[in-house]
């Protein structure tokens, strides 16, 4: 059995390799310059490009022909596949999966719209790569993934909702556009779809915000997380300090955002996605 992924995973190259899990690259254009997301541009180099252009990024996602190729190498090897991508909401890469997996002349690949989005995507991948790990069968994997895109709960931040506006992501936190300078636009996802939580004032309480979302939850039994960054390690640094805290948490792992995501929440950008076992 093995997993396919896009690159919006945001995994550290580590657990990818570890996994052996597949990245299907979608593409970021800066100027006149194209990347293959994950693959060609490192994400320091990338916040360092962005905070020095006025120019905004736009982002391509793989054709059907880059999943074929990836589908019918992969499937030769194994009985199964599991496909899992970024929200159909937010892209149309898993649309570009089901077209390619289609045109297959085998049913060993499964195609499944996580309805997440990087760290919340990495979170259901790595989970996925447990199951197999532990030899689970394909319809035990299924029914977790099935859990899991009901379960994960994402909040993040961003320093400015301009780069969701110009991307065309911005969905329902478009009520926050023209918020005062100072003020953190707190959102997540439902659905797939970018939704605000609310407005707060100052990064501090904006951090404290975050863990006190998590520690409600804790009651309901141990929490899994994962985390993700941009160029704000620091910021990172102290948003760790306050979840290390909370008893019965686990966090997973912390990865950078790559070139895709960054390109639509720009440099800046905080978030975290855990669920309850």
């Amino acid at each position: 059995m093995r997993i396919v992924t896009d690159s919006t995973v945001d995994l550290p190259s580590s657990l990818v390799e570890k996994y052996n899990i597949e990245i299907v690259p979608l593409k970021v254009q800066l100027g006149e310059e194209t990347y293959r997301d994950y693959f060609e541009i490192e994400a320091d180099k990338f916040y360092q490009k962005l905070r020095s252009t006025t120019v905004f990024p736009t982002t391509t996602q793989p054709s059907p022909q880059d999943f074929l190729e990836v589908y019918q190498r992969v499937s030769r090897e194994n009985d199964c596949v599991i496909s899992l991508h970024i929200s159909s909401k937010l892209s149309g890469t898993y649309q570009s999966a089901i077209i390619a997996s289609q045109r297959l002349l085998t049913s060993k690949v499964y195609v499944i719209d996580s309805k997440q989005a990087s760290v919340g995507l990495g979170l259901i991948v790595l989970a996925v790569a447990h199951a197999i790990e532990k030899g689970r069968k394909k319809e035990e994997i299924l029914q977790l993934i099935d859990e899991l895109t009901k379960k994960i709960r994402t909040f993040f931040s961003v320093d400015s909702l301009e780069y969701l506006q110009r991307g065309g992501r911005i969905g329902k936190a478009q009520a926050f556009l023209g918020t005062i300078l100072k003020i953190k636009p707190l959102l997540t996802l439902v659905e797939g779809e970018i939704h605000p939580v609310e407005k707060i004032r100052g990064e501090g309480r904006l951090l404290k915000r975050m863990a006190q979302l998590v520690e409600d939850e804790v009651s309901k039994g141990k929490i899994k997380m994962g985390l993700i960054y941009t160029d704000n390690e620091e910021t990172m640094s102290i948003l760790s300090q306050y979840l290390e805290r909370i008893e019965n948490l686990e966090i997973v792992y912390k990865g950078r955002a790559g070139g895709v995501i960054t390109s639509h929440t720009g440099p800046g950008t905080i978030g975290i996605s855990y669920y309850n076992e």
